[in-house]
């Protein structure tokens, strides 16, 4: 422990090369709302961690507003207006832009645009959605990959990826993006195809078929580019190294799994982003001399001061999050409250989800297996309907015999959730004790949370 601390001391005031601030100003029109709150859409790169963190902007009367952003690396980010409002877009270090966002009411997404020195990067993710969904809609989309094999829609994906770059040279010959986006828009196209295919086969129950695996893996190979900048071949090159050490079986002995990975084909960089990824999943032990024993295995495979300080950062803030869960509490949220204190007394496993999210639904089988396995145990599961309308919420109820306590947030109660819990998406996973201290405000799914929901109701 004492040396561990050595090497945080060391690292601690060393600024990663990657650490950037961007300062986003616009307006926003056709909104009566006063604040407006952005937030990461996607994962970082290299760890896979997803920041939960909202920033919120006043808006004054004529809807302006001025933040400053942490954008580390190129990120999808996401704007929220009132409850149910939303744009994506990707911003870029050191890209400073104004944006114009309407708030318009004809349809969930918001119309956002960019003016000024960077508006051609920024207003190309924008055309992006919209070629991509005139071309593949999401209603035909759906039918059309509900019957196919693994191989089938593999070449489907890889179809969408040779329209998406088509699409990217068309955009090319009137705006110019810059050589670094540009690289960093076809390495997502390049890997995406295969790692929507690995959450496509996890729908299927398929997630381990040798089959699917070879399939998935094909075009994987060296990429010390895509390892350091593209987070869709950090996913692959996960799966792949977990499936080829134990067919994706856990728990992980991680001295061990480090040690199979350092002695793969693959170049020291890739090599030592995928050790970082898994090193960083082992930040949440408990145990210290666990923990420093896989650390220790990694601190010796790799030499990348800003990957072991991404590291020592996680198993820092993990450790703060351990220490401070039991000054957390629910009664933060008063409305919220209403409703679980019914449940006083019993441990909570919250399920935040709606009809429309497909995640959602294909993890109902696990929850109700879960539900099954701790019958009879001081546990209740509540289920909170997250921007859904309440007769596709209620059918969808029925459709997938989800048993438990349902409640179809209002628009108020899901701004609460999202404060208090910074919730970012769904499907979202709470656990709250039978004191009604925060456990964990973003738990595993209910396929993997058996184990930790056991010993909580067992106390």
């Amino acid at each position: 422990m004492k040396k561990y601390l050595t090497i945080i001391c060391l690292f601690f005031f060393i600024k990663p090369a990657f650490s950037q601030d961007l300062r986003l100003t616009g307006t926003v029109i056709n909104s009566k709302e006063s604040t407006i709150t952005f937030m990461r859409h996607d994962a970082s790169i290299i760890t896979g961690i997803r920041s939960d963190k909202r920033y919120k902007a006043k808006l004054n009367g004529q809807g302006k507003f001025d933040i400053v952003l942490p954008v580390e690396t190129i990120s999808k980010w996401l704007v929220e207006i009132g409850s149910d409002r939303y744009d994506v877009f990707v911003l870029i270090p050191n890209e400073n832009v104004n944006i114009l966002i309407d708030a318009k009411e004809d349809g969930l997404m918001m119309g956002t645009t960019a003016t000024g020195p960077h508006a051609a990067n920024f207003n190309y993710f924008g055309y992006y959605l919209k070629k991509n969904r005139e071309k593949y809609p999401s209603e035909t989309y759906a039918a059309r990959t509900a019957k196919l094999d693994v191989l089938e829609y593999i070449k489907l994906q890889e179809e969408v990826s040779r329209y998406d770059l088509k699409m990217l040279g068309e955009y090319m010959k009137s705006f110019k993006l810059t050589n670094d986006y540009y690289h960093w828009l076809k390495a997502t196209y390049k890997y995406s195809p295969y790692n929507n295919a690995i959450e496509w086969v996890r729908g299927k129950r398929q997630i381990t078929d040798p089959t699917a695996f070879k399939l998935i893996t094909a075009q994987l190979g060296n990429d010390d580019y895509a390892a350091k900048n593209c987070i869709e071949y950090n996913y692959l090159l996960a799966y792949y190294m977990h499936y080829e050490f134990n067919g994706l079986s856990y728990p992980i002995d991680g001295i061990k799994f480090i040690a199979f990975v350092n002695e793969t084909d693959f170049n020291e960089v890739t090599r030592s982003v995928a050790l970082t990824r898994i090193m960083v999943s082992f930040a949440t032990l408990r145990n210290d001399s666990s923990y420093n024993a896989i650390f220790n295995q990694f601190n010796a495979c790799v030499k990348d001061k800003e990957l072991l300080k991404l590291v020592i950062d996680s198993r820092n803030a993990q450790l703060g999050q351990m220490s401070n869960r039991i000054k957390e509490n629910i009664s933060q949220a008063s409305s919220l409250n209403q409703i679980l204190n019914k449940y006083k007394g019993k441990l909570i496993y919250l399920d935040f989800w709606g009809s429309w999210c497909a995640p959602c639904r294909a993890e109902m089988p696990n929850a109700a297996r879960l539900r099954e396995k701790l019958k009879g145990r001081d546990i209740v599961f509540v289920y909170f309907g997250y921007k859904d309308v309440q007769d596709k919420w209620l059918a969808a109820q029925q459709e997938l015999k989800i048993e438990g306590e349902h409640y179809l947030l209002t628009p108020d109660q899901i701004s609460e959730a999202n404060d208090l819990f910074e919730i970012r998406g769904v499907p979202r996973y709470v656990i709250i004790g039978k004191d009604g201290t925060l456990i964990n405000k973003n738990a595993n799914r209910p396929g993997e949370v058996y184990e930790e929901l056991d010993k909580l109701a067992a106390k």
